[in-house]
């Protein structure tokens, strides 16, 4: 059976998605000046992608392996997802680097954020009956992850849901963000002491469906639903 990665993320209204590519561009212009090669731009098409895969701003709420066939599945239930959940604010609340030196803008963790992904969570991960992504957005191996990785709390998130990055009471490690750009080779990083989340506060009202490249992007929107619960 043939499989796709896929993401189930929220997307950004017009407005703050527009600031978000103008203050991805603006950090890949620093990547530049740095000699750092950006591995994307915001806005734009995967590098070597037809120019429908356009690099889409988003946060997260769980990347999966799924059956090529079961993303239907996939669709129906992120539909019934959100017919049940309400819109609500994303409050922004910084902007700093991940280990591999990618700047990410953070939004403020809040009950919400965190029932939403638990109910993507209940209702999608079982869809990928217990495949693994071949990578991880740094283009790490997840099965290697969890055979050596020294965090025990990392290797039980990808055990169990394929993605580490899950609010738990036993072990909270989601922190929902947008990855504004990535450095392509290097871990180097460029000065983030004037970027600040300021402007990108808004309403969660939209989550989507969408196939995966390397680097955490989001391309091909395969299905989107308004919030209305």
């Amino acid at each position: 059976m043939s499989t796709s990665t896929i993401d189930v993320v929220t997307l950004l209204p017009g407005p703050v998605r527009e600031q978000a590519l103008r203050l991805g561009e603006n950090l890949r212009g620093r990547m530049v000046a740095a000699g750092i090669e950006p591995a994307f731009a915001l806005g734009s098409p995967f590098p070597g992608a037809g120019r429908h895969d356009v690099c889409e701003p988003h946060v997260s709420l769980l990347m999966l392996e799924v059956g090529t066939a079961d993303i239907p599945d996939a669709v129906a239930a992120l539909a019934d997802i959100a017919r049940a959940r309400a819109p609500f604010a994303a409050i922004g609340e910084y902007v700093a680097h991940n280990p591999q030196g990618a700047p990410e803008l953070f939004f403020k963790v809040s009950a919400e954020w965190r029932e939403l992904q638990r109910a993507v969570i209940d209702r999608i991960e079982p869809l990928r009956r217990g495949r693994l992504r071949p990578a991880d957005p740094a283009g790490h191996s997840v099965a290697a992850l969890i055979r050596t990785s020294a965090d025990p709390d990392q290797v039980r998130q990808l055990s169990r849901f394929g993605y580490d990055e899950v609010y738990e009471e036993a072990a909270d490690r989601f922190r929902p963000h947008v990855t504004l750009a990535w450095p392509a080779m290097r871990r180097e990083s460029v000065d983030l002491s004037d970027v600040s989340a300021d402007g990108l506060d808004h309403v969660v009202s939209e989550v989507a469906v969408a196939a995966m490249r390397p680097y955490g992007t989001c391309t091909k929107i395969l299905s989107r639903k308004q919030l209305i619960g």
